[in-house]
């Protein structure tokens, strides 16, 4: 089977400039801060902390105009008040504008250099339009897969567009690797101050530029690969085993007991990638690597790893004191998925409305946002949780099937695993280190999501954006593996090749024989005398080339040429003399003679 080609693609300034901004929007992909629109006040989340709970009041309504500056810490003290505000992530927003920045590229580069979102991602977005249809709240669902849209089809497309030749990859690379390290410093500096030298021990607050200790082992999930991929790719000895170090690390600043899961299955995947014996050996590394990192790190990390996957909730001394409320909304989702739907009719007034029929959730879900915080309320608000959840620790499978149907699972899934298959493509058909390196920290972190997503989710608040992106960057880079098309050759601005032969017949019979032409107004002679008298005179010697325009064919009066061939026809010569002689049309013996003297110029 041949191999699919592809158009060349040479980045205009346009998209380089695209390019350098995309490295800004990435930088803020790893942030969930966001700004509140909180009354006539702006609070903006950052890593500062310059305001205080007491400068918000319990209404929005009687909020003190202002523009106010909390970090994490802050907001989980003041947030009963400020989540009735508008969050706006500059993440999403600074995506949606630099994608309509970008969208002139579309029409200069055309649609045949473009990667395309694949087909499970389109997918996902047509199924969670359909389950809008099924949606009680049909405004709060088509807003909710709006978003989708953007953070899934959009991004992917923008992310593929932002990487227009793989210097731009190998830089995309080497920026993600770099913000990861000062993820991990930030997230060690949490640790220090949250869990070595905390009484008790806050896990839940080592979180660096995330609002939760879930999300930010998500982005971990995702990052942590790229890192990893340096040590299995590199040939500078040192610095692989800096990046070993480095991953080590951050696996001691993963509090998630599903994320470390995650990135060590995601880890030895990588290995098998580089060959069996690279595999082999990473097998037996990792493993203890990891429990080196949750038994050394601090005295109680291994019990925090526990209680974060644990199914009961337990006291100081370790005693179960009820079920941890992540799995009270899984066994929510479950029966919510079971139940069946009312089917009303909405042409109806409210007082008359009557009851068309009763459906299934599994095939169209209850629609996504407001839609789905309603249906499991309904089932798990009397159960034993008097704490509050830990945010974004929910099955994301679940979390799909419920709001969109047990096929959007499937497709969340299929996303992953189709990902990881374009990245291994792009590592095994690249040649170049950097370009395997990203391609292959791709593969993991779909990997390492199809088992992180049993324990969390990264579709929130701006984390989905690397995630697409990263896909987005997988196709591009198996979209340069693939053999360049030739360009068609471009015709030559000359004569056509049809009025050839006449050319050279008119241009070799001038240089074998000149026959004196009669005026221009006498008729033209027949072609018998015509040819004898080509046969009678010899051919004139031509003119030194130095003499003459190079190619220039003088017409005389009797339609043949008297000047010397063009340039790219005088190789032909030779056989149009043999054409001539084999039709009786050239005597050998004149052809062969030397030239006579060139006659005198005739009068005109």
């Amino acid at each position: 089977m041949t191999a699919p080609s592809r158009p060349p693609l040479q980045p205009s300034g346009y998209q380089r400039v695209v390019a350098t901004l995309f490295l800004v929007v990435a930088t803020l992909m790893v942030t969930q801060y966001a700004v509140v629109k909180f009354g006539p006040a702006l609070v903006f989340i950052t890593p500062l902390a310059l305001s205080q709970p007491d400068d918000f009041a319990y209404d929005a309504a009687e909020q003190a105009p202002g523009v106010f500056v909390i970090n994490w810490d802050v907001l989980d003290r003041c947030f009963y008040k400020l989540q009735a505000g508008t969050f706006l992530p500059p993440a999403e927003g600074l995506t949606a504008l630099l994608f309509l920045v970008a969208l002139p590229l579309l029409a200069v580069q055309g649609w045949r250099r473009q990667v395309w979102p694949r087909a499970p991602l389109v997918l996902l977005a047509l199924v969670g339009l359909v389950s809008c249809l099924a949606a009680e709240h049909f405004k709060a669902a088509v807003r909710e897969n709006a978003q989708i849209i953007l953070t899934t089809l959009l991004t992917c497309w923008l992310a593929a567009t932002a990487v227009g030749e793989p210097e731009q990859a190998k830089r995309l690379g080497r920026w993600l690797a770099t913000l990861t390290v000062v993820l991990l410093l930030w997230a060690s500096y949490d640790y220090w101050r949250q869990v070595q030298t905390a009484s008790p021990a806050v896990p839940v607050a080592v979180r660096a530029s995330c609002s939760s200790r879930s999300a930010f082992s998500g982005l971990l999930v995702m990052l942590l690969p790229l890192l990893f991929a340096r040590w299995l790719v590199g040939r500078n000895p040192l610095t692989r085993v800096f990046w070993l170090a480095v991953w080590t690390l951050g696996c001691t600043r993963l509090l998630n007991g599903g994320a470390v899961l995650a990135v060590g299955f995601g880890a030895v995947a990588m290995a098998f990638v580089r060959g069996r014996g690279a595999g082999l050996f990473n097998l037996l590394l990792v493993p203890p690597l990891l429990w080196a990192a949750c038994t050394f790190s601090h005295a109680g990390h291994d019990r925090l790893l526990l209680e974060s996957v644990g199914f009961y909730r337990t006291a100081a001394d370790g005693t179960p004191t009820g079920v941890e409320k992540r799995y009270l909304e899984m066994a929510a989702t479950l029966t919510g998925l079971r139940s069946k739907q009312d089917v009303i009719d909405k042409t109806e007034t409210s007082d008359s409305a009557a009851l068309l029929g009763r459906r299934s959730n599994v095939a169209m879900g209850v629609g996504a946002g407001l839609n789905y915080q309603r249906s499991i309320g309904g089932y798990y608000g009397n159960l034993d949780n008097p704490e509050k959840q830990e945010q974004d620790s929910y099955n994301l499978y679940l979390l799909l099937a419920l709001q969109m149907g047990f096929f959007a699972a499937l497709l969340w899934a299929w996303i992953l695993t189709d990902g990881a298959a374009v990245a291994r493509a792009a590592h095994d058909q690249s040649s170049d280190d950097e370009l395997r390196i990203l391609a292959l920290g791709i593969y993991g972190a779909c990997l390492g999501l199809v088992v992180f997503s049993v324990f969390g989710t990264v579709l929130v608040r701006g984390l989905a954006l690397l995630l697409f992106s990263l896909l987005g960057v997988a196709s591009r880079l198996e979209w340069w593996t693939r053999p360049e098309q030739a360009e068609p050759p471009r015709q030559r601005a000359t004569e056509p090749a049809a009025t050839a032969p006449a050319t050279l017949v008119a241009a070799v019979a001038a240089d074998a024989a000149d026959e004196d032409s009669e005026p221009a107004d006498e008729p033209v002679a027949d072609p018998a005398p015509a040819a004898e008298a080509v046969v009678e005179e010899p051919a004139p010697e031509p003119e030194p080339a130095a003499s003459r325009p190079t190619g220039e064919l003088d017409i005389d009066a009797d339609g043949l040429g008297s000047g010397p061939p063009p340039d790219d026809l005088g190789v032909a010569q030779t056989d149009v003399r043999a054409w001539l002689q084999e039709q009786g049309l050239l005597d050998p013996d004149a052809a062969g003679s030397d030239p006579e003297p060139e006659p005198p110029p005739r009068e005109p």
